[in-house]
């Protein structure tokens, strides 16, 4: 996959947090509960 001329590549950041079965959808958690 190339990018355009003059456009920086998109960045995705996966911070642990979006995994911590022991957060809720509230404090953070961006998975179901049954894949974190």
């Amino acid at each position: 996959m190339g990018s355009r001329l003059g456009e920086e590549p998109r960045r995705v950041v996966l911070w642990p947090l979006y995994f911590d079965a022991r957060r809720s959808r509230e404090e953070g958690r961006r998975v179901p509960k049954h894949l974190a």
